[in-house]
């Protein structure tokens, strides 16, 4: 019987003709490539000024040239990954490695957990046993697609032990970068003695700063009536049955990142984007949506 089974599963190893390709961005591989090849000849010069030429700033110099070669090591890496593809069909999901020049099926009835891992960008899904894994990067061309794919097809993903969680927290990584650029535009401003124009400036983008982190959530908890969102010194509680729509959409920045975002929207206001949230965006989705169905919310808009 598993000899079988095992057969089965190598005869799926080659994709059928009805499966649909997710590629990666063309160019993106070698963008990373020559990134990490220009990262590894800055950190070697370094390293030959530092042995041939010490002089007082060696520290410094030694501390960027490992910064750059760590660079460099990960550009690599995820250069060789960014080559890869992705295929799905209605029977099961084939990631395809050229760089190993193999690939790893799981069928749709065999994927136990789907977790987004929003931090690192990914959905890692893996079957009963946790032997096969597939991770889809957010950075894949028609990301959004995908997702939705495999979320509408692992139907019979297992369910977590115990009732799905109330309570959702926002990773500090934003916050961190909002309260360093207040701080240094605060000091700036305090050591900019006689220069008025760019301490005002300074303290503009300082303020900015904090406004921005008072717009940033902390936690997101989910009562049966209504969803509390917490800010640094805030909260915001919208009534489960006002919300029109949730729904998944990807955020760029200009740093070539992608975040899975959930969006919730309602009448007379701006649609709220949730994201970078630790427990993941398709758990916070689905808590938000189950909830939401609970209180009548889906049905009330359904027989206005």
């Amino acid at each position: 019987m598993t000899q079988n089974i095992d057969q089965s599963r190598l005869r799926k190893q080659s994709t059928p003709a009805d499966a649909t390709t997710f590629k990666f961005p063309a160019g993106t591989a070698t963008f990373l490539l020559v990134w990490s090849i220009l990262c590894f000849c800055i950190a070697l010069f370094g390293l030959h000024h530092l042995v041939f030429d010490p002089g007082p700033g060696s520290i410094g110099i030694t501390a960027v040239a490992v910064l750059l070669a760590t660079a460099g090591f990960f550009a690599f890496r995820s250069s060789r990954r960014f080559r890869d593809n992705v295929a799905v069909n209605a029977d099961g999901i084939w990631y395809l490695s050229r760089r190993r020049g193999e690939s790893i099926y799981i069928a749709w009835s065999e994927v136990a957990t789907v977790d987004a891992l929003d931090t690192q960008q990914r959905l890692l899904l893996r079957d009963a046993s946790a032997s096969r894994r597939i991770r889809l990067e957010y950075q894949l061309k028609d990301f959004s697609k995908l997702r939705d794919f495999v979320l509408s097809h692992a139907t019979s993903c297992q369910k977590p032990n115990g009732p799905s969680p109330s309570l959702f927290h926002r990773t500090w990584i934003y916050k961190c970068i909002l309260l360093c650029g207040a701080g240094f535009c605060f000091l700036y401003a305090h050591f900019a003695e006689g220069q008025i124009v760019p301490a005002a400036i300074a303290i503009g983008f300082g303020v900015a700063c904090l406004g921005l982190l008072a717009q940033d959530p902390t936690t997101v908890e989910i009562t049966k009536a209504a969803v509390v969102i917490a800010y640094p010194g805030w909260k915001r509680t919208i009534d489960l049955r006002s919300i029109t729509t949730i729904s998944f959409k990807d955020i760029h920045d200009v740093k070539g990142n992608v975040w899975a975002a959930v969006i919730v929207s309602h009448p007379n206001s701006r649609p709220i984007k949730l994201l970078r949230f630790r427990e993941g965006s398709v758990v916070l989705h689905n808590a938000l949506k189950s909830a939401w169905n609970a209180a009548g919310g889906s049905s009330q808009l359904v027989n206005s």
